[in-house]
């Protein structure tokens, strides 16, 4: 589960940062930037749920390690997706 939801949060924060240093392309319409932002809020959501469900602590082998570094991912993700967003905001 961690793994999946740190891969959710890389894919968000690459397409965020497509549609953000290729302003004139078809990446960054209104469409790709909000994706990313709901691809980055599922990442830190989920990746919140397997934090707060894993009983042990470090070096168990649960991933909690691996959902801290998920959430971070996410909120960079999230954070270039709002870039972008309001970046293809301004372009209209």
């Amino acid at each position: 589960m961690t793994f999946a939801a740190g891969l959710i949060g890389l894919s968000s924060a690459v397409v965020a940062g497509i549609a953000r240093t290729r302003p004139t392309s078809r990446f960054a319409t209104g469409q790709w930037p909000v994706m990313s932002i709901v691809l980055s809020l599922f990442c830190v959501l989920l990746s919140a749920f397997h934090l707060a469900v894993t009983p042990s602590g470090f070096n168990t082998g649960n991933g909690r390690a691996g959902a801290i570094l998920a959430i971070a991912i996410g909120l960079i993700g999230l954070t270039l997706a709002g870039m972008a967003w309001t970046h293809s905001l301004r372009n209209k």
